[in-house]
């Protein structure tokens, strides 16, 4: 038997997959919010019938295996990797299934804000999927369409956080080889009800809906932090509060302080991230221009890779090499996250987020400058 949230009651232990909840054979769990925006699986005594499953089938257990091949890539398409957060992997992936008459699943914004996950046939749609969302995503219905359209002999590509990807697996119960899965190199998740709050305060500051949201555009380049808002009265605001509050990880899922997929093992054909620290590895790609992280960790992954491969720019690298400057391990625990969620107020967001993160940024700058200080001996 697992140790899983559903015999610990411990938020740390559950990634919100809901896969329990879906696979329960008499509907008796349902996914319920907490006051923190998160969703957690609550059981209806009543009805359960005690068997097991949703146990069995929790996807808070990395079974993948270790990372395989690693490249730095991007797309040559100048135009294209223009539209990309990095280096346009998902672009590549996502155009090669759609060519082979696939369906594409990914994460987008809904008209109210929400970020879901939802599937496209045709390339123009692929805009909608395209850039970082720093929230987590509303997957539970994609399962289900998912084994639907493998079922009837399609190409599908389903990218999203490595638990997501895995919670897929485990709900499909059986490997398909016109499934392709792409996880993210992944921070955190927040929650949708931090965002919308956020988004409801710029919306009474500024009298106006927002109705378009991006973060790290890169107009001032790929490492440029900030988020672009657009608001229906036309205004466009440049804000980087709810970005450098997502880094400083005040506002994550409790699970992912505890990650289970934040190593080299990966359940997936690909993961793809940010080419951080590409500065150190290779210069003449330090351009600001976009550069993604790819591994490779499937045969299946090997054999769509080299069908793509005319359309990157990319090169080999040492995958331990690349992965000391990206996520490896989970996030640390922000000492004021208790603080920022207690008494929440909508009224206070921006408050609260500039407040909190900026004290753990500052900490995190100081201890960076100290660890620099002593290897050159000055203190």
């Amino acid at each position: 038997m697992k140790n899983t949230y559903l015999d610990k009651n411990e938020k740390s232990s559950c990634n919100g997959c809901g896969i329990c909840s879906l696979m329960c054979p008499v509907n008796a769990i349902k996914m319920v919010e907490d006051n923190e925006g998160f969703f957690y699986p609550q059981i209806d005594q009543s009805k359960c019938i005690h068997c097991n499953k949703c146990r069995r089938v929790c996807s808070n257990v990395n079974n993948g295996v270790n990372l395989n091949l690693a490249y730095m890539a991007r797309l040559t398409d100048k135009e294209e990797l223009k539209k990309s957060t990095s280096g346009g992997m998902f672009y590549a992936l996502a155009k090669y299934v759609i060519d082979n008459k696939g369906e594409v699943f990914g994460a987008e914004y809904d008209k109210n804000m929400h970020v879901r996950h939802n599937h496209y046939s045709k390339l123009s749609d692929l805009v909608k999927l395209r850039g970082t969302k720093y929230v987590r995503s509303n997957v539970f219905d994609s399962y289900n369409e998912v084994k639907t359209i493998l079922n009837d002999g399609r190409l599908v590509l389903f990218s999203g956080t490595p638990c997501q990807c895995n919670a897929l697996k485990l709900f499909l119960e059986k490997e398909y080889d016109n499934l392709i899965t792409c996880d993210i190199i992944c921070h955190s998740n927040p929650s949708q009800k931090i965002f919308s709050s956020f988004i409801e305060a710029i919306e009474k500051k500024y009298n106006s809906k927002v109705i378009k949201y991006y973060d790290r555009p890169k107009q001032l380049g790929w490492r440029w932090k900030n988020s672009i808002i657009v608001l229906q009265n036309n205004k466009v605001i440049k804000n980087g509060v709810y970005t450098r509050a997502f880094l400083s990880g005040i506002m994550s899922r409790p699970s992912c302080y505890y990650c289970k997929f934040a190593d080299g093992n990966r359940v997936t054909d690909f993961t793809i991230g940010d080419m951080w620290g590409i500065e150190h590895i290779n210069k003449e790609y330090n351009d600001n221009l976009g550069l993604s992280l790819l591994f490779i960790n499937s045969d299946k992954a090997k054999l769509i890779f080299n069908k793509i491969k005319p359309s990157l720019e990319c090169k080999k690298i040492d995958k331990n090499e690349a992965l000391k400057y990206n996520h490896h391990k989970s996030i640390s625990v922000n000492k004021n996250r208790e603080k920022f969620f207690s008494n929440f107020d909508n009224k206070k967001v921006i408050y609260k987020l500039k407040k909190y993160s900026n004290q753990f940024l500052i900490l995190k700058v100081f201890l960076r400058l100290k660890s620099k200080l002593k290897k050159t001996n000055k203190i």
